[in-house]
């Protein structure tokens, strides 16, 4: 997947992160922590995304990342307004797989968006011989339906930061 392209959809659009963006995803994290079914899945956010300068920080660091190709992150544009942010990295061992991750603001959800950006990046996946992979809290049950919609199965469990996860690869296009 070229590094500075973006993939469109006739739902969305995903586009590699800019510090531009910065007070936009601001207010994305402020509508996930606000909600307590999101936040449950999404500590991270509540912890250490508090301020625009905070999510400079994560900006800067994903660039950072991508620059040295171990990890890709886009945000998701729904109608020109960012939705999420998917995500993938590359494992450490030199395998062939690349965990993706993703999420949505509570007021994007249940359109089909995730499922079309988990397609998009999916499908950008295989074409570089990758095996995408994904870790789902078991608990995690709309992220579940979401990868199983996007042509994943579940292939077993797996602890993951003292935590059950279940672990879904890709196995059609969907």
């Amino acid at each position: 997947m070229e590094r500075s392209r973006s993939f469109e959809n006739p739902v969305v659009e995903l586009r590699p992160l800019n510090i531009d963006m910065q007070v936009e995803l601001f207010n994305l994290f402020q509508s996930i922590a606000a909600n307590p079914r999101m936040s449950l899945h999404l500590p991270w956010i509540l912890r250490d995304m508090t301020s625009t300068e905070a999510v400079q920080g994560l900006i800067v660091s994903k660039q950072k990342k991508e620059a040295a190709g171990v990890e890709f992150a886009r945000v998701i544009l729904s109608n020109s307004e960012i939705a999420g942010v998917i995500s993938y990295s590359l494992n450490e061992d030199n395998s062939k797989h690349a965990e993706i991750g993703y999420f949505l603001g509570p007021t994007y959800t249940g359109r089909g968006i995730a499922v079309t950006a988990l397609k998009v990046i999916t499908s950008g996946l295989i074409s570089q011989n990758l095996q995408p992979v994904l870790n789902i809290e078991y608990n995690n049950i709309a992220s579940q339906k979401v990868a199983i919609k996007a042509g994943f199965e579940y292939s077993g469990d797996c602890i993951l930061h003292n935590s059950r996860y279940y672990q879904y690869f890709f196995r059609r296009l969907g």
